[in-house]
């Protein structure tokens, strides 16, 4: 399936304000000059990215604090982010509006047309950041422009590949399965901040504990 160009005429009066993600430590200012790139939907590792709520206002709401995000990038750049989410009941879409460069200070180093974005995850469960793929051609960045594209991809190693035994261990889960509750027991081999996440079979968070030492 080929990506189809929509093409926007928008008025207003502008004011631009910074919109950073506070885990992911991404930054943008919205532009004056930017396009829609939307997609049906994102994918970690073969699983939907875990979903915001898209509000009547436009912003996306997050209940459980557990929602990843998808960035758009200029090279190292960050042209825009977004909560994920699906406008479900209208287009059933993904859409990430994603800046270029307008002649002002803070939209340096912004998108030009003709240029291509890259697209990257922040996944909630574990606050990493992967490098993410459609599974067509990224169409170049058009002013005012709007790409309807499929998917957004990414892989990463098996969460029981990262873990180090060197560094932690789990000695015992019990009982296992939960009836109705568990008890983890593990050693570190340093004292120091950790994270206790607790995934259901489908790979999704269902609860996450810190813990510092």
């Amino acid at each position: 399936m080929k990506f189809k160009l929509l093409s926007f005429l928008i008025l207003f009066n502008f004011v631009s304000s910074e919109e950073c993600h506070p885990e992911a430590d991404w930054c943008f200012n919205q532009a004056i000059n930017f396009a829609f790139y939307i997609f049906e939907e994102a994918n970690l590792n073969g699983i939907e990215l875990n979903r915001g709520i898209l509000e009547t206002d436009g912003s996306v709401s997050c209940p459980n604090d557990d929602c990843d995000a998808v960035g758009a990038f200029n090279g190292d750049v960050c042209v825009g982010w977004s909560t994920y989410y699906i406008n479900d009941g209208l287009d059933n879409k993904f859409t990430l509006a994603v800046n270029g460069y307008d002649g002002n200070d803070y939209s340096a180093g912004y998108l030009l047309n003709g240029q291509i974005p890259n697209f990257k995850f922040f996944d909630s469960s574990t606050g990493e950041i992967i490098d993410a793929e459609s599974n067509i051609e990224v169409p170049i960045f058009q002013n005012f422009g709007g790409f309807i594209m499929e998917e957004l991809n990414a892989e990463t190693d098996n969460i029981l590949d990262i873990l180090n035994p060197n560094k932690f261990i789990i000695q015992s889960i019990s009982p296992n399965p939960f009836n109705p509750n568990t008890q983890v027991n593990y050693s570190l081999k340093n004292s120091e901040n950790i994270s206790i996440y607790i995934y259901d079979i489908t790979g999704k968070i269902v609860q996450k504990n810190n813990l510092g030492l």
